[in-house]
């Protein structure tokens, strides 16, 4: 009688462990999924909300470097009129002046590319505007240019003086558009970057709340479960 009761006691002791333990390993590994989902889902926000970032951080940047590599082109006209009386200085910054033009058009080339890739057809579309007017506005430098100095390879300061009363201002409306431009993308990789951060604070809230929710519902099943085989060997 003995033998059969200690028999019967291993029996519910050995079936109420194998419970607690499945209870236990079950609960484990729904923690181990939902934990590894979570982390792999912030992981994945970061690296898109990053990429984005560096996305508009370049953006940001070739858009100053338009806006500089134009300030410079204006000062290298300028240097054509005010220097080019001597035939050598004339043809060094002339094509200065136009080495200065290329180098704007492949900045807003590069920066028309980076902003589609971005998702910015509003942007997209300005900088193609701005090219196709900063074109149109090389054309006019040139037939003013050509109109004065005809076969010519020097610019008296008196004939500059009449190109520059020409052509005077016709910079100023593309220069405050890529202005403006310049700190558009600016402000966008600001904005950018701020709601990354904010986004990353939310995601991290989240995740801490439900796994601790998580593991507060497996601490509870796996007590019941341990409540409910103590159970079974008292009775």
């Amino acid at each position: 009688m003995n033998t059969s009761a200690s028999r019967l006691r291993t029996s519910l002791l050995r079936s109420a462990l194998m419970s607690v333990s499945s209870t236990l390993v079950g609960v484990l590994v729904v923690v181990g999924v939902l934990s590894l989902f979570s982390i792999w889902s912030v992981n994945r926000a970061w690296e898109r909300g990053i990429a984005e970032m560096e996305g508009l951080r370049e953006a940001a940047r070739l858009g100053t470097q338009a806006q500089v590599e134009f300030k410079i082109q204006v000062q290298e006209w300028k240097n054509i009129l005010l220097r080019g009386a001597e035939p050598e200085e004339l043809s060094h910054y002339r094509a200065a002046f136009h080495g200065r033009r290329e180098r704007v058009d492949g900045v807003l080339t590069q920066l028309s590319g980076e902003t589609a890739a971005l998702a910015l057809p509003g942007h997209a579309r300005e900088i193609g505007a701005l090219q196709r007017d900063f074109k149109a506005l090389g054309a006019v430098y040139d037939r003013a240019l050509a109109d004065v100095l005809g076969a010519r390879d020097n610019l008296p300061l008196a004939e500059a003086g009449q190109i520059d009363r020409r052509v005077r201002g016709i910079d100023r409306a593309l220069e405050q558009r890529l202005d403006a431009l310049s700190d558009t993308l600016s402000d966008l990789a600001a904005t950018q970057r701020t709601a990354l951060s904010v986004e990353m604070r939310s995601r991290y809230d989240t995740l801490r709340t439900t796994l601790l929710a998580v593991l507060t519902a497996a601490l509870l099943i796996v007590g019941l479960a341990l409540f409910g085989a103590l159970r079974k060997l008292r009775d």
